[in-house]
């Protein structure tokens, strides 16, 4: 018998809840700046690459931080 050796979860939306509307209307009231965040952060290179795993949370709050 041949041994597992890879395991690939899914956790948006099948392990946790994701979401990204009720965090958006958590973090701001105006629904005008709910819709300016989310076109703003989701679709953001530096967002795809976090979410692929190549982009470490802390580096990517560091980007944030200075506007890299």
């Amino acid at each position: 018998m041949t041994p597992i050796r890879n395991v690939i979860l899914d956790f948006g939306g099948v392990l946790v809840e994701w979401q990204p509307a009720d965090i958006l209307a958590r973090c701001y009231a105006d629904p005008a700046r709910r819709a300016v965040a989310r076109r703003q952060i989701f679709p953001h290179p530096d967002w795809i690459e976090m979410d692929r795993g190549n982009l470490v949370e802390a580096l990517a709050c560091e980007l944030v931080r200075f506007g890299v």
